[in-house]
């Protein structure tokens, strides 16, 4: 992550699969910082991945190996106790045959 300005900070990953000539990145964006009780985070992200470029053992269920996936990702963190953080992301995202892949995602975090 790279510190843009107080609060904001900036991410990218980019991803190549020579066995497969395919490639992917994610660019995004994230503001604020929920540590403490009570604190939100608000985060958005743009993707462009080919489908084989990213392993199919990812443990990420937002990603379709078999189709990619190209579009916008925004959310926000809440921090709910020390323990606990209350994450919800909205996918505005399509394969790259451009078939809607849009999705909600709601996740309780417990931290121990």
């Amino acid at each position: 992550d790279t510190v843009v300005s107080k609060g904001v900070t900036f991410n990218g990953e980019y991803v190549k699969n020579d066995d497969a000539d395919t490639n992917g990145y994610v660019a995004g964006f994230k503001f604020g910082d929920a540590v403490k009780t009570g604190d939100v985070d608000y985060f958005v992200s743009y993707r462009d991945i080919d489908a084989g470029a990213i392993s199919s053992y990812t443990t990420d269920l937002n990603y379709d190996k078999n189709t990619g996936i190209k579009g916008f990702q925004v959310g926000l963190d809440y921090k709910v106790n020390q323990n606990s953080n209350l994450k919800v992301t909205q996918d505005f995202t399509k394969t790259q045959a451009d078939v809607s892949k849009h999705r909600t995602d709601v996740e309780f975090i417990i931290n121990f």
